[in-house]
């Protein structure tokens, strides 16, 4: 197979209006939003490629929840299922779950709890024997609840220098109120999260920051950056590349910079292991100029490489300002399952003018 490009035009002024209609009717058919929990779960015990043991915090009341394990690093997003929590009256709960047999021998196992209701939280532990972990060596913090429903702290990152710095969204803080923010390696956060700026959250509770990366940080590919005030925290991790996107390593919705927007990402869903697939993004031009034919390439950049046919392509279309063109990569799948992720650009010469991430499961 080669590589492709496939151009397509702007939306007609009827499918935008169309499009509307169904979006609102999606919206009425969703449910209310549901309360902010500051809900998270602690590691209390591991039995080596056998079984986790965990307790609850401040977990909503009468939600079913899904329970996912995977390798680190992806917050166990689209992970093997390995039970249900049935929260009951909520708060405190201890459960236990067995590593399934595709995730023994890790070295570091992710975990999430997530509910169809909106409601998520996640942790990470040391597959190895240990008892009465809590929070510290071997469990991480990274944790999330319900972010923009209903006043939930959350962290959006919005873009990377790699080893530099990176810049950050802090959304639904409490208001004029000073937050700690510490930056460190995502698996090694409890030990080497290093305290980095002071920031106060104003009259808002919004704020865009940037702080540089310590020394700890560099040329580590997994970076967690956590905030601390009042008694409330919001995480988010990232890898370390240089991205302007609001990527943080995983799949995004949209995203936009001065020069275009991603407003598709292929394959949405898991891949068979060593099976062929396409790799696609579907790019718009937002820079206001035509990018020429010829003046572009798409090019991978790193990650796990998964093209068959070359590292870098020409652009060889016009794209107006204002279209949008479908960039197509042959690929072939890992013959491991795991997460992978391949980083790829759109370059004019040394100048990136889009970043392409693309993350997939292979089963």
């Amino acid at each position: 197979m080669l590589a492709r490009l496939v151009s397509r035009s702007v939306r007609t002024s009827m499918n935008l209006v169309l499009a509307a209609l169904i979006l609102a009717v999606v919206a009425l058919a969703l449910p209310a939003p549901v309360g902010a929990y500051a809900m998270s779960f602690q590691i209390l015990s591991v039995k080596v490629d056998e079984s986790v043991t965990i307790r609850t915090t401040d977990f909503p009341a009468d939600v079913l929840f899904t329970v996912r394990m995977d390798k680190a690093g992806n917050a166990a997003v689209d992970g093997i299922v390995v039970g249900e929590l049935k929260s009951g009256s909520g708060g405190s709960i201890e459960a236990t779950y067995k590593i399934p047999a595709e995730l023994r021998g890790l070295k570091t196992i992710a975990i999430r709890f997530e509910s169809e209701r909106g409601y998520y939280a996640y942790n990470w532990f040391n597959n190895k024997n240990q008892t009465n972990t809590g929070t510290g060596t071997g469990s991480g913090s990274g944790t999330g609840s319900v972010p923009n429903t209903g006043g939930t702290p959350n962290l959006r990152i919005q873009s990377v220098e790699r080893n530099k710095s990176v810049t950050v969204e802090a959304r639904n803080l409490p208001t004029n109120t000073y937050f700690k923010v510490r930056v460190g390696p995502y698996y090694t956060f409890s030990k080497e999260g290093v305290e980095v700026a002071t920031v106060n959250s104003g009259s808002s509770g919004t704020i865009v920051f940037t702080v540089d990366l310590p020394s700890k940080t560099k040329d580590v590919e997994l970076i967690a950056i956590r905030m601390d005030g009042n008694g409330r925290t919001a995480y988010n991790a990232f890898k370390n590349y240089d991205a302007n996107n609001g990527s943080t390593g995983g799949s995004t919705t949209n995203p936009t910079t001065g020069s275009c927007q991603i407003t598709a990402v292929n394959p949405g869903s898991s891949v068979s292991k060593g099976g062929d697939f396409d790799g696609s993004w579907t790019v718009k031009n937002t820079s206001g100029k035509d990018w020429e034919m010829n003046t572009l390439d798409y090019k991978y950049v790193s990650g796990t490489k998964m093209q068959t046919n070359g590292d870098i392509f020409d652009l060889n279309t016009v794209v107006k300002s204002g279209d949008s063109i479908k960039i197509v990569v042959d690929m072939l799948a890992p013959k491991d399952a795991g997460t992978y992720t391949t980083s790829w650009a759109l370059v004019r010469g040394g100048t990136t003018v889009c970043n392409l991430n693309l993350t997939v499961r292979v089963k």
